[in-house]
């Protein structure tokens, strides 16, 4: 109940009680002053026979004017006594009502001590006859009592709707959805504490902003070029070696340009000019970045740059570099300089196993080939690369794909994530598809050609109905990965939430839906309402691959997720890592008290105990669990 409703109530309590107690305490001292009075008529009649007793004891006129005398002072009966007996009696023939309940009053005579009277009397009320006229005045005051009562109702509830209003934000302020109150309402009451609490939002919400501002400022010292906003050598170097130490990558290779003309441009034009080249071609080549997912680009030098394309044919990695030079040509520049002879480009692959900095050599060397060429050339280091589906084209992927979907080929495996205490907490479904000789590829290796296929939502949707479905018999969390734009979709978000609520909160919570960093980094207003929806039906959100660019943490406070999963780049080899273990302190630091901080990718026990030291509250990889296929059913 309100408070607002409490008082109401109590203060009408206090009324109703206060005239009933007065009209209660009314009709009591009515009562007594009515017996008062008719006693007092009583023993002036006793008084007046007393006397008469003295003046007419024996005579006849005594008897006859008695009885018209009791009956107009309205005595039905009357007894006088001695010792010896009754004397004298009188009794109304005309009363016909019941003698039980006549009223007696006895009296001992003053001037005849031996002799005494009782009389028997009606009721002073009995008579009594309540007229409307006689009442008016009663009804009159119970009427101005409830008016008055009416008013001063409707007067508190005005006066403490405001005080509902501030109540109501406050408690919005406490479930954790500041952002919905962070205005006044209408009428808020008291004012002084409105003022007070937009006060303290608006600091609040200042506060947020700054601490999201500064974790990016400390990842963007520590992973960006200044100048042009890249990712610089360590970033780069982490995101390189994350790939060829990852068994699920397969193939790829780095492209390393070079703008040959850099020292002399400086030298004739000032390094204000050269930063601006350098800017204009560090943005072409992170246009492209930003429209393939599987390609990183990051300045690794003063006038070098190095693209990361993974999943790719050293034959397609040539047709990227033909086709960035192209764009890479039409950078104006001024006489004397030409935009066909300014850029070498270097070209290694890689596969499982190898060594990144031996990758990055052969690029080097690559680039000096390059170079000797003349013009805007490029050199590829000639190695035989395993690769058996990086190579297929589209239309092959899409049936591949499409047979998977159709035949059931798509399986998920299963990695169990691990608190500190090495108990496991949840387990994440990891999806793979089967082949046509019965395979099973990683979602490193087909999920490119999902999204290229336009095919992200249909695995989506069978990710959430084996999740629901694992969830029957798993007494642990369940996690899947999923993509944002399909959690827009209006038939998922109805499908999830009534799931939620035909299960229990409990089971609810063992749902973990795992979203990609740099995708909810972006989201609007709109879109972060329906993910919290989900969330205020008790289904869990994990933020993916945290750090594997360089974001804001604003997302924090708008999504609230449960935990924060760090992407593998900035895990491992962490001991000798000291910018990645600032960067993860910077994450863990945001995430203080909001979400729960999960190390992917940890390969050794070295790591995790340096993870442990810098506060991470979980872990996952092969260190702690290998990735199980699910068991076969019978």
């Amino acid at each position: 109940m309100k408070l607002s409703n409490k008082f109401i109530l109590f203060i009408v309590i206090c009324v109703v009680t206060a005239v009933g107690l007065v009209g209660i305490g009314g009709a009591l001292t009515f009562r007594k002053l009515a017996y008062d009075q008719q006693s007092f008529k009583i023993k002036a009649i006793v008084q007046l026979l007393d006397s008469q007793l003295d003046v007419q004891p024996d005579t006849p006129e005594f008897e006859q004017w008695l009885p018209n005398w009791l009956h107009a002072h309205q005595i039905i009966r009357m007894d006088v006594s001695n010792k010896g007996g009754t004397v004298y009696t009188f009794r109304d023939v005309r009363y016909h009502g019941n003698t039980n309940l006549l009223i007696h009053y006895h009296f001992q005579l003053k001037s005849h001590p031996n002799f005494s009277i009782t009389l028997w009397v009606e009721s002073p009320f009995k008579r009594l006859r309540y007229a409307p006229d006689a009442m008016v005045y009663v009804f009159l005051g119970v009427i101005i009592v409830a008016v008055g009562l009416l008013i001063s109702i409707q007067w508190l509830k005005n006066a403490f709707k405001g005080a509902e209003r501030l109540e109501w934000r406050g408690r919005r302020i406490i479930g954790g959805h500041q952002d919905g109150v962070m205005n006044a309402e209408p009428g808020e009451w008291p004012r002084s504490a409105s003022r007070a609490i937009n006060q303290l939002l608006l600091q609040l919400e200042n506060s947020r902003q700054d601490r999201a501002r500064f974790d990016r400022m400390i990842r963007e010292n520590a992973f960006i070029d200044e100048l042009t906003g890249l990712a610089n050598l360590t970033h780069f170097s982490n995101r390189l070696e994350t790939e060829m130490l990852d068994g699920d990558a397969n193939i790829g290779a780095v492209l390393l340009f070079q703008i040959t003309i850099l020292d002399e441009f400086n030298y004739i034009h000032s390094q204000e000019a050269g930063d601006v080249l350098l800017q204009q071609f560090a943005q072409l080549l992170n246009n492209y970045a930003k429209n393939n997912t599987n390609a990183i680009v990051g300045r690794v030098g003063g006038d070098q740059f190095a693209l990361l394309l993974a999943q790719v044919t050293l034959a397609q990695a040539e047709s990227v570099s033909l086709a960035l030079l192209k764009q890479l040509e039409r950078i104006p520049l001024p006489s004397g300089f030409y935009s066909d002879d300014y850029i070498a480009v270097g070209i290694a692959g890689y596969q499982f196993g190898d060594s990144p900095q031996e990758v990055m050599h052969q690029a080097e060397d690559a680039l000096r080939v390059a170079k000797q060429q003349g013009g805007n050339a490029w050199f590829t280091v000639d190695r035989q690369l395993t690769a058996t589906y990086i190579g297929q084209g589209s239309v092959r992927w899409r049936a591949m794909l499409e047979e998977a979907l159709s035949l059931g080929k798509v399986c998920y495996f299963e990695q169990l994530i691990y608190a500190r205490n090495r108990i496991p907490y949840s387990v994440e479904l990891l999806a793979r598809i089967q082949d046509s000789d019965s395979t099973w590829l990683t979602a490193s290796v087909f999920w490119p050609w999902v999204e290229r296929c336009g095919m992200v939502k249909q695995f989506d949707y069978l990710a959430i109905e084996n999740a629901l479905e694992r969830l029957k018999t798993s007494t642990i969390s369940v996690n899947i990965n999923l993509d944002v734009e399909t959690l827009q979709e209006k038939a998922v978000i109805r499908r999830l939430i009534y799931w939620a609520m035909e299960t229990n909160p409990r089971q609810a919570g063992r749902l973990i839906i795992e979203l990609k960093e740099q995708q909810v980094a972006f989201l609007g207003r709109r879109q972060q309402a329906r993910i919290n929806a989900l969330r205020e039906k008790g289904i869990l959100i994990a933020i993916d691959r945290a750090g594997q660019n360089v974001l804001s943490t604003q997302y924090i406070n708008d999504l609230q997720p449960a935990y924060i999963k760090l992407h593998p780049s900035l895990v491992r080899d962490l001991a000798r890592r000291q910018v990645n273990r600032l960067a993860i302190s910077s994450l863990l630091a945001s995430a203080e008290g909001k979400a729960k901080v999960v190390a992917v990718g940890v390969e050794s026990d070295r790591d995790w105990q340096v993870l442990e030291r810098l506060g991470v509250n979980a872990g996952q990889g092969n260190w702690f669990s290998p990735v199980i296929a699910p068991e076969k059913e019978d």
